[in-house]
């Protein structure tokens, strides 16, 4: 951030999810996943639609 390199954020944070980082795309899957949100809540509310619909055909 310091660097003012903030595109990368969303990229190192899909790499850490070891660490407890996730995205906000990959929590909104996560609630779809576990039945607690629809998967057209979840296409609303998505940063990314596209990077939803690929997590649900993968």
């Amino acid at each position: 951030i310091r660097k003012g390199e903030i595109h990368k954020l969303k990229e190192l944070m899909k790499q850490s999810s070891q660490q407890g980082m996730i995205t906000f795309d990959q929590a909104l899957f996560n609630l779809y996943k576990e039945g607690e949100i629809s998967y057209d809540d979840a296409l609303h509310y998505a940063d990314s639609a596209n990077e939803i619909r690929l997590m649900v055909k993968l």
